[in-house]
């Protein structure tokens, strides 16, 4: 699967809605969802390699191994986990309270 560049998405998107002069708290949730989304895409894709790989992919020291358990250690932080950081967006696109 190819992924297309979505200039409303990715790092350089990210960086110019953080630097606006209206920076509020939408866009800080926003920049936490896509970056949350594309480390979830991250640790598929690195999980396909690991499947193709095969036995050979889980050497010891070798780069895909060592990819693999990188991706993942990144996945585990907190503000990259896909759900809260959507909950936390749609709070903001939704607030329950007027």
């Amino acid at each position: 699967m190819r992924v297309g560049r979505d200039p409303r998405v990715g790092r350089d998107a990210a960086a110019a809605r953080s630097e606006a002069r209206d920076a509020r708290e939408a866009v800080t949730a926003l920049n936490q969802r896509d970056a949350a989304v594309a480390v979830d895409l991250l640790v598929g894709a690195v999980e396909r390699l690991m499947r193709a790989g095969g036995a050979r992919g889980l050497i010891a020291g070798g780069g895909l191994e060592r990819a693999w358990r990188d991706v993942h250690a990144i996945a585990a932080h907190a503000a990259l986990q896909p759900a809260p950081a959507a909950a936390a967006y749609a709070a903001t696109v939704f607030p329950t309270s007027p």
